[in-house]
């Protein structure tokens, strides 16, 4: 009943959210916006996509420590399986299906498959407020001069979350040592949760050790710099198919509040909503008047929502497939059959 009771108010939340943002906006607008799209700019924003995800294979093998040539694209249904269920589902709770499909394809562990997941989240993190810092104060001059100082303000902000997120991969040990201290304290260590629990704490100890070298942390950031500039550059394109052709330091400034508000859990359900508003925001800063930031907003994540459930979708369906097959009786030898 209380998980059905928090997922309505993570609906009702958005709902609210986006009802407060159409009123300040024409739906017409949004209508006539994605009516008339350039379907070579839609095109080329689609391609950025399937980029991206390539590269964020490329990434997890990486973090896996199973490099290879081609053997990364292996992790591709993942990606867009990650995809569609974090835009479907609310609260980001489609980042529990990554570690679900590396243990049951990959046979990787549940504790290596989340701490993989959140070594790419704070590498996501990093990325994404490097460019920003980098594109917001390259574009200074060209934001509105009310905005300047708030701009510097997140710029600020972000870097003194780094901070910590840096630190997590140095403090597992510390971490698992005080939950096990814990689970003594409340005489649960015993139980069948609990032991299960600290094998997932350990397994993730395990695979932060093997996670913290040098070549790891400098390819993974490469990867993931090289997946967010790609994915700026989808935004961009679909921008363009709807007719607004900004510089893309100017997109990357403008989209960065809405990447930001899209993270943040239990406020969204497909980004809807807290999107539109971080959207709307930076690109408000970017010249964009009220109505038209967040008609683009709404056109732009309709965009990404499509292609993602078209990808997302096959690659769930894929996969089914292939671990349904997988859990097959193997077929009986000829000997069994004597």
């Amino acid at each position: 009943m209380k998980r059905i009771f928090n997922w309505f108010l993570t609906y009702a939340a958005a709902l609210l959210i986006i009802v407060l943002l159409l009123s300040k906006a024409n739906p017409l607008l949004i209508w006539q916006l994605i009516k008339q799209a350039a379907p070579r700019w839609l095109l080329v924003g689609i391609g950025y996509y399937l980029l991206t995800n390539v590269l964020r294979a490329y990434r997890m093998a990486e973090l896996l420590q199973r490099p290879g040539l081609l053997s990364p694209l292996r992790f591709l249904p993942e990606m867009f399986a990650l995809s569609v269920l974090n835009n479907a589902l609310p609260a980001r709770s489609g980042e529990l299906s990554l570690p679900y499909f590396l243990h049951q394809r990959h046979r990787v562990s549940v504790g290596t498959g989340a701490t993989a997941l959140l070594m790419a989240r704070v590498f996501d993190f990093m990325a994404v407020a490097l460019l920003y810092v980098i594109f917001a104060f390259l574009e200074l001059d060209n934001l509105l001069p009310g905005t300047r100082s708030s701009v510097l303000i997140v710029a600020v902000l972000l870097a003194l979350v780094l901070l910590p997120l840096l630190a997590a991969p140095w403090v597992g040990k510390t971490m698992l040592y005080a939950g096990e201290r814990l689970l003594v304290k409340v005489h649960w260590d015993e139980s069948a949760k609990a032991k299960k629990m600290l094998q997932v704490g350990e397994d993730a100890v395990v695979a932060l050790a093997d996670m913290k070298t040098l070549r790891t942390y400098t390819l993974t950031f490469l990867w993931t710099l090289l997946a967010w500039m790609g994915t700026f550059a989808w935004f961009a394109a679909f921008m363009r198919a709807l007719g607004y052709n900004f510089c893309y330091p100017l997109m990357v400034v403008g989209s960065t509040f809405a990447i930001l508000a899209k993270a943040i859990p239990f406020v969204t359900v497909g980004g809807f909503g807290a999107y539109e508003a971080g959207w709307a925001l930076g690109f408000h800063a970017a010249g964009l008047n009220g109505s038209q930031a967040i008609a683009t907003g709404f056109a732009v994540n309709i965009f990404t929502l499509a292609i993602s459930l078209l990808c997302g979708g096959a690659a769930l369906l894929y996969m089914s497939i292939v671990i349904g097959r997988d859990k097959l009786p193997a077929p009986p030898t000829e000997k069994e059959i004597a």
